[in-house]
């Protein structure tokens, strides 16, 4: 039995002893509610958490090729602007093409980090499958149910922005001005948007364990 007061299991002996008057509930029921909580949030994990999150991963991937073409589009829209004046534009096709790799690397950067931040989400839930798995073959209650409570709210998934690709603006044939006519680039200010997270389907038709 478990005394609800103390919060302690008891023996028959000590419920009539140490613990007079406090209400008890039946350990094996609780022990079956918990394991059920437990296989619940296998269950959420398995069927909601992973699959989400690397639908996460896959949409980053295909970002990545993405910047990739934007950003090699963009070095050969600069390089065919700067042919025509090659003798003028020389040094300032370089600047921008520095400027270009940079963002590049800003934005892979960026990229990677995400995609490490979701490997390590998914190690966390694996891991936290492990530990569920663990508790449904421990024969120590208290200690299963104590730890089943600790661990029953799962992280949730870390939120991520999509890039921003730069944008490549074509220059204007001037000899006054080598900047603009090899065009600019940049990130444009925009807010990034966050990734879309799919909401976890609930059934209302799903009961919980009764105690």
């Amino acid at each position: 039995m478990l005394c609800e007061q103390c919060q302690v299991a008891v023996c028959s002996k000590c419920a009539t002893q140490d613990h007079q008057r406090h209400t008890f509930r039946d350990l094996e029921t609780i022990y079956t509610v918990k394991c059920a909580e437990c296989l619940e949030e296998i269950s959420k994990i398995q069927e909601y958490f992973l699959p989400t999150v690397q639908d996460l991963q896959k949409e980053i991937k295909m970002d990545a090729k993405e910047i990739k073409t934007i950003i090699d589009s963009i070095r050969t829209s600069m390089k065919t602007e700067a042919e025509s004046l090659k003798s003028l534009v020389d040094i300032v096709t370089s600047d921008n093409i520095d400027e270009v790799n940079r963002m590049e690397k800003l934005i892979s950067q960026m990229l990677k980090s995400q995609d490490l931040n979701y490997e390590n989400y998914i190690s966390y839930l694996h891991e936290l499958v492990k530990k569920f798995h663990g508790y449904l073959s421990s024969t120590n209650l208290q200690k299963v149910i104590s730890a089943i409570s600790e661990n029953s709210k799962i992280q949730p998934i870390p939120e991520t922005t999509k890039p921003i690709p730069p944008e490549f603006t074509p220059g204007q044939y001037s000899k006054g001005d080598i900047a603009k006519l090899l065009g600019r680039v940049n990130i444009p200010t925009t807010k990034p948007d966050n990734r879309t997270i799919k909401p976890m389907e609930t059934d209302s038709a799903q009961l919980k364990p009764s105690e």
